[in-house]
C-alpha cells in the first residue's frame, strides 16, 4: 500500500510521511528556518503499522505541508477540506479513549497475528517479529515511558505524539499546560498497558480476546459527542436557524456534563441535562418580560436534538448501544406551570381581534417614525413596526 499513497512509506515496520521541501524555499533561509526549522526533509511518523490508518493520518500530515508550503512561499493557504471546530475542553472521558488507543495500537498488531499463527505461517513469522521487535526496543520503550524523556519510539517523541493528538481532536491544551500534561500521561499509561498486555500473551499468563465493535471503534475514532453532532449537521445541511438551535441544546450539555465520548455516555448523564434544564429559567429580562420556568416542550426539543444526533450515529455503526437519550419522561423533571404565572393560552375574541385591527399599522400611520399615531400613511411589510 505504501507504493500506492504518495509520500509514504514504511520505516521499521511504521509507515511514515515523507517529503523534500522545495528548492523554492530551501534557498530563502529566513522562510525555510521559520516553517520548515532549516529541514530540507519534512518527515512525520504516521504511528501505525495497518494500511488503512496510514492513509487516514497521511491526508493530516499532507495537508500541514501543504499549509506550510503555502505561508513559506507567501501564497494563499489551501482550502481545508474540514470544516473550522472550536477548540474543546478535556474531560476524564477524552483522557480516557487517548490511553484507550494508544494501549490498543500497541496491542492490535500482535493480537491479529497471535490469532492466526497456528493456521498462516506467514502471520506466525510476523508474530515472531513483533515479537523480536518489541525486545529490541525495549529499552527504548522504557526510557520513552519516563517523565521529561527525549527518548522516540515510532519515530516520535510523547511531546510529539501529544501535539498531534492536541491538533487532531482540537484540544484546548496547548504545551506546557496541565491539559497537555495529562494527554502525555494517557499516552504513557496506555502504552505501558499495551506492552503488558502483550508480555502476558506471549508468556501464556492471558487468553486472548477479540474486541466488540464497540471497543473497536471507541479505539478507532473516540468519537465524542460533539464530534458525532458536527458530522450530524455536515451531513444535513441545515440553515443558520437549525443548526443555532443545536449547538445550543449542545452548549449546554457539556456545560453540565462535558464533551464526553459516545462510549462513555450515560442515560444518568442526559437526566443531569433534563434536570438543569427544568431548573433554569427564561423571560424577565426586559419590561413587562415575565421571568418563568423553561416549558416541557423546550426542554424535549433540546433532549430530542442530541438523542436524533445519537440515532444517526447508531444508523452509521458508529455506536452499537441502545440510545443513552432516548426514553427519558420529561413530566419526572418538568413542574407544571403556575397558571397564575402563564395561565392557559386560547384563540382570540372576535371583540379582540377587531381592536386589534383598528391599530394605526393596518389603518394608516402618521408617517414612518411615528407608527404608533393615526395618519394616512400606510406601512409596508417589511418596515419595522415593531420597534416604535
Amino acid at each position: 500500500m505504501a507504493s500506492k499513497i504518495r509520500y509514504v512509506s514504511k520505516r521499521n515496520g511504521v509507515y511514515q510521511y515523507i517529503r523534500r521541501v522545495p528548492n523554492s524555499v530551501v534557498n530563502k533561509p529566513v522562510r525555510f528556518e521559520a516553517f520548515f526549522k532549516s529541514q530540507a526533509v519534512f518527515r512525520r511518523s504516521l504511528r501505525t503499522k495497518e494500511q488503512l490508518a496510514a492513509y487516514e493520518a497521511a491526508k493530516i500530515a499532507h495537508e500541514e505541508f501543504e499549509l506550510l508550503l503555502a505561508q513559506a512561499l507567501g501564497r494563499p493557504s489551501p482550502t481545508r477540506t474540514e470544516p473550522k471546530v472550536a477548540l474543546k475542553k478535556v474531560t476524564q472521558a477524552d483522557l480516557d479513549t487517548i490511553a484507550e488507543q494508544a494501549k490498543e495500537s500497541v496491542i492490535k498488531p500482535v493480537r491479529q497475528s497471535y490469532l492466526r499463527a497456528d493456521a498462516d505461517p506467514l502471520a506466525a513469522a510476523e508474530l515472531e517479529r513483533l515479537y523480536h521487535e518489541i525486545e529490541v526496543e525495549a529499552e527504548e520503550i522504557k526510557a520513552a515511558s519516563q517523565p521529561g524523556s527525549r527518548s522516540a519510539v515510532f519515530g516520535e517523541t510523547m511531546k510529539e505524539h501529544a501535539e498531534w493528538v492536541v491538533k487532531h481532536h482540537h484540544f484546548n491544551a496547548p504545551p506546557g499546560s496541565d491539559e497537555f500534561g495529562l494527554i502525555i500521561a494517557a499516552l504513557r499509561s496506555g502504552r505501558a498497558q499495551g506492552y503488558a498486555y502483550v508480555d502476558k500473551l506471549r508468556d501464556g499468563k492471558i487468553t486472548p480476546t477479540i474486541p466488540t465493535s464497540a471497543s473497536i471503534a471507541k479505539a478507532a475514532t473516540g468519537l465524542t459527542l460533539r464530534e458525532v453532532v458536527e458530522r450530524y449537521k455536515k451531513f444535513k445541511g441545515f440553515g443558520k436557524k437549525p443548526a443555532s438551535e443545536i449547538d445550543l441544546s449542545l452548549n449546554i450539555f457539556e456545560s453540565v456534563v462535558g464533551n464526553k465520548s459516545l462510549a462513555a455516555l450515560t442515560k444518568s448523564d442526559f437526566h443531569r441535562y433534563v434536570e438543569h434544564l427544568a431548573d433554569s429559567t427564561v423571560g424577565g429580562k426586559t419590561a413587562g418580560s415575565i421571568k418563568r420556568a423553561v416549558s416541557a416542550q423546550t426542554v424535549k426539543k433540546r433532549l430530542g436534538i442530541l438523542c436524533t444526533a445519537i440515532n444517526f450515529a447508531i444508523s452509521r455503526d458508529w455506536f452499537d448501544r441502545s440510545n443513552p437519550a432516548a426514553g427519558i419522561n420529561i413530566d419526572a423533571f418538568v413542574k407544571k406551570p403556575d397558571k397564575a404565572i402563564m395561565p392557559d393560552k386560547r384563540p382570540f375574541k372576535i371583540s379582540e381581534l377587531n381592536a386589534l385591527l383598528k391599530h394605526p399599522w393596518f389603518t394608516g400611520c402618521k408617517s414612518t417614525s411615528e407608527t404608533h399615531l393615526p395618519g394616512s400613511h400606510r406601512c409596508s411589510p417589511s418596515a419595522p413596526m415593531a420597534q416604535n
